[in-house]
């Protein structure tokens, strides 16, 4: 059955291959391909399920000719887009340099006066005695709350329009050195930490409340922790003055934790600065200890790093180029910290000598330029550091006083203006230091 089949279709296709106006052929080469031709391809066109080949072929041609035109125009076009970006960046990067040139001009003829305004904000000298506001806290609100140390109310300084407020935050009991400096955590509050206070304080800016009960029953010991870090996990990291572990506060559980991180052992226990670095680790700066204090947020560990004993640092500051910069509480070496490689530099940046007799500085911050901006501790001599060139310059301070530890705990407001929170001083330090 299956030969008579085939039989009668070869017939057909023999019979369908022959027409009047010539022949046409399928062959099959050697490589199994089957081939389809007629006499005349122009005249006789090859049509396979209703489907003109020859015009069908020759539209896709073209198809792919325009698109290739069109590719090609789009390639022109992206070089001569490219082009202008070029030229345009080129532009940018004159007027950048013609910009530079004008500012560096604009700072000889008129360079800044290095000044710290103790009048605008002033008149605090019979309103707070004793060590007034030990920190200063730059909350989310854009205003700035003092936290107290012997004062009985938090200071609120207000950038905008430069006013005070001692009043709205009041009624805090009496005591020496309470509270030292505070941290603004995710959920707004601000947490300040026990120096001999008993409990931490809790500052809320949206309602206007403290709180001294949630968080209590600490010791009495006269020194326990200084500066506070928000670390990336969400928690608050107190550095010691004297306490014998790191604290951490879980501000969502507002729960406490002074076993986890001890440190090993020591007659101190003095590092009283923190620096988040960006590798999410805090560098605590040594005062009377001989190493820095590396605290891991994310394992929960502490480590040290040795750098000597003859020298101390009060403060410290994250500068943009990722560094760490410890400021001197003496007139010694500026202590420059390496987060990625735990290295250390006591002898890149030097005092001037004799430049600044009785030098120390108490506060540090960095400035809208770049700069550091480190406030003094024991004489009227600002501290400016240019991480960029690691140098220093001091300037001595018109209006300021040989008084002892005028300012402590300064931030850089959302205006460009720093403000240095009084801790002797009878005034709110305000310090432009322009662009220069």
């Amino acid at each position: 059955m299956h030969r008579v089949l085939v039989v009668a279709v070869a017939g057909f296709l023999a019979c369908a291959l022959v027409n009047a106006q010539g022949q046409s052929s399928f062959s099959r080469d050697a490589t199994g391909a089957l081939h389809i031709n007629t006499s005349d391809p122009l005249v006789e066109p090859v049509f396979v399920n209703g489907v003109h080949v020859t015009a069908t072929l020759r539209h896709q041609e073209a198809t792919i000719a325009a698109q290739r035109r069109a590719i090609d125009a789009q390639a022109q076009a992206t070089v001569l887009q490219r082009n202008g970006i070029d030229s345009l960046q080129a532009q940018a990067s004159l007027r950048e340099k013609k910009i530079r040139a004008l500012q560096a001009t604009l700072c000889r003829r008129y360079p800044p006066t290095r000044t710290v305004d103790q009048t605008t904000l002033g008149g605090l000298a019979g309103t707070e005695q004793g060590l007034k506001w030990g920190g200063a806290v730059l909350a989310d609100n854009g205003l700035i709350y003092g936290i107290p140390t012997d004062a009985l109310a938090v200071l609120i300084v207000d950038p905008a329009t430069n006013t005070l407020d001692n009043t709205t935050l009041a009624g805090l009991p009496p005591g020496d050195r309470k509270w030292s400096t505070g941290v603004q955590a995710a959920n707004g509050l601000i947490f300040a930490l026990p120096y001999t206070a008993t409990s931490v304080l809790i500052i809320d800016p949206v309602t206007n409340t403290l709180d001294t009960t949630s968080i209590a029953n600490f010791s009495t010991s006269p020194a326990k922790w200084v500066d506070a870090v928000l670390a990336p996990n969400g928690n608050i990291y107190g550095m010691p003055n004297g306490a014998s572990s790191v604290l951490i506060i879980d501000p969502a559980a507002n729960s406490t934790d002074s076993t986890t991180l001890s440190l090993p052992d020591s007659e101190r226990y003095s590092w009283p600065a923190g620096v988040l670095a960006g590798n999410g680790k805090i560098y605590g700066l040594p005062f009377l200890e001989t190493s820095i204090l590396v605290v891991d947020p994310e394992t929960n560990s502490v480590d040290t790093i040795a750098v000597g004993n003859a020298h101390r640092w009060q403060n410290g500051v994250l500068a943009g180029n990722g560094l760490i910069y410890g400021i001197p509480y003496t007139d010694g070496p500026v202590l420059i910290i390496d987060p990625a490689t735990n290295a250390t530099d006591t002898t890149t940046i030097l005092m001037p000598a004799g430049g600044a007799p009785n030098v120390g500085w108490f506060t540090a911050v960095l400035a809208s330029n770049g700069h550091i901006v480190a406030l003094p501790a024991r004489s009227p001599f600002m501290l400016i550091i240019d991480p960029t060139t690691n140098t220093t310059n001091t300037y001595k301070l018109s209006g300021v006083a040989d008084t002892q530890y005028p300012w402590y705990g300064a931030v850089l407001a959302s205006n460009g203006l720093i403000y240095a929170l009084p801790l002797h001083a009878s005034a709110v330090g305000i310090v432009d230091t322009g662009t220069c």
